[in-house]
């Protein structure tokens, strides 16, 4: 059945997390009880507590980043807050490091499948990184700094999607740019002017076709500079105790404590990968670079080509040199026609069969929601997206801060069984 989202209230998103960390601790409880110690008994329940929690992430702190009303919205941001806290604390759980481990040492620990190895060894691997092995004075420090960290993430994200700014210009400043663009924004507070928002539809158009530099360069530092002095003191806090974190743990950095769980496993491996790309690409960077230096220099400007200048020269190279030009082909590409070749692209690619489900119950009026099937299986789930451009103006389209997950780890896991 699909979720009412058209139902979500402030209310519900706290109802729901209530539930679902109720029904968590119940699994985790079972696991720590369990006898005898398998797989099945012990990490399984935790596996199902981790699914569970994604579920009620969806249905409640998602609202954070997608309801219209800014009261769901907060709403959601706290429900993500105790749902992400409730995760990070689980590694420290001593009563569950040992169950746990019990089912590693056991003899059918090596009769178990390559999934369910794989999540055992992802489980051992958290408790050492919730410094399972300190002391218990170290141990709840580090614990203390982890529940800390996901505060601190929750508050710049939530910052970071609430913030609101834009330019004025008037219809002179936005030559270069599409009437059917101009056509979409909402008037200045001054007589005569349009507003220009920090949202992505009209950030990036504006900073690729706008051919007022000073226009673009005070969009752009409104783009780079938002929620600036409330998240400054935010991110000092988080890196002192990021760095505080690794030296508990014995890492040197906290980078090398980050990248341990992804595939470079190392900073030294990303910036050796990073020095043979650099090398590799300073030629071609060289000529693109001359390229729009002189594109540059052509439009009267002296000096250095600044960050809000590289966008829109690429994009008047790219018109020029190569007829490439993104609103003549945006005509070719119309929504319906790129997911129709999307669908039948990786349907062919992965197996997979697509169905529209007319009724998608929505947070927003232009969501669409589609069934997803495995054609080998006959196993289903479903995903949505925003479509149109009412789901635009909505905070359905807002970014993500850039700040990656502090803590490092994940909600949930493969299906291991």
């Amino acid at each position: 059945m699909v979720f009412d989202f058209t139902s979500v209230t402030e209310q519900s998103v706290g109802l729901e997390t209530d539930r679902a960390l109720a029904e968590a601790d119940a699994l985790v409880a079972e696991a720590v009880a369990a006898e005898p110690a398998t797989f099945d008994a012990r990490v399984w329940p935790l596996e199902l507590a981790g699914a569970r929690l994604t579920e009620a992430y969806g249905r409640g702190a998602f609202m954070a980043q997608a309801h219209t009303d800014p009261a769901v919205r907060d709403a959601g941001s706290a429900a993500e807050e105790r749902l992400t806290k409730w995760r990070s604390a689980l590694p420290f759980r001593e009563d569950l490091y040992r169950a746990v481990r019990e089912v590693a040492e056991t003899p059918g620990a090596e009769t178990l499948n390559v999934e369910q190895q794989r999540v055992l060894e992802h489980w051992m691997r958290d408790f050492r990184r919730a410094g399972q092995s300190l002391e218990a004075p170290a141990r709840m420090e580090l614990e203390g700094i982890r529940a800390r960290l996901v505060e601190l993430e929750v508050a710049f994200n939530r910052n970071i999607n609430e913030y609101e700014d834009a330019i004025e210009v008037r219809r002179e400043g936005l030559a270069g740019l599409q009437d059917e663009f101009v056509e979409r924004l909402k008037p200045g507070k001054a007589p005569g002017t349009f507003r220009v928002s920090l949202d992505y539809p009209e950030l990036y158009p504006f900073l690729a076709q706008a051919a007022d530099r000073e226009a673009r360069e005070a969009l752009f530092r409104k783009h780079w500079q938002r929620s600036v002095d409330q998240n400054r003191p935010l991110l000092a806090e988080a890196l002192r105790l990021r760095q505080r974190a690794a030296e508990l743990l014995g890492y040197p950095s906290w980078a090398h404590y980050a990248i341990e769980v992804k595939m470079a496993e190392t900073p030294e491996a990303v910036a050796d990968f990073y020095a043979s790309l650099v090398s590799r690409l300073e030629p071609f960077r060289d000529r693109e670079l001359s390229a729009l230096r002189a594109r540059f220099e052509s439009d009267g400007h002296a000096g250095s080509m600044s960050a809000w200048d590289w966008m829109y020269y690429d994009e008047q190279l790219r018109r020029t040199d190569y007829g490439v030009d993104a609103n003549l082909v945006a005509e070719y590409l119309p929504l319906e026609a790129c997911l129709a070749g999307m669908f039948a692209l990786s349907g062919d690619v992965f197996g997979l069969d697509y169905r529209k489900v007319e009724d998608a119950r929505a947070w927003h009026p232009t969501v669409e929601l589609y069934e997803v099937r495995d054609r080998a299986s006959g196993g289903c789930w479903r995903t949505s997206m925003p479509t149109g451009s009412r789901a635009r103006e909505s905070s359905v389209t807002r970014p993500r801060s850039p700040w990656s997950s502090v803590t490092g780890e994940r909600m949930g896991r493969t299906n291991a069984r």
